[in-house]
């Protein structure tokens, strides 16, 4: 579930990028390091934080 949920967002920030006009690979970065700072500071479980 982990994976999918790190792999699906940003790919869904690509589509709406597209959508709205936004550059599709920015909005992909923006919110891949946007899931990373929050795993970062909460993590998905407490065994995938070790």
């Amino acid at each position: 579930m982990e994976l999918l949920l790190t792999i699906g967002v940003p790919t869904a920030g690509y589509v709406f990028g597209q959508i709205t006009g936004v550059s599709g690979p920015l909005a992909m970065v923006v919110a891949g390091i946007m899931v990373g700072n929050w795993t970062r500071r909460t993590g998905f479980y407490k065994e995938s934080k070790a």
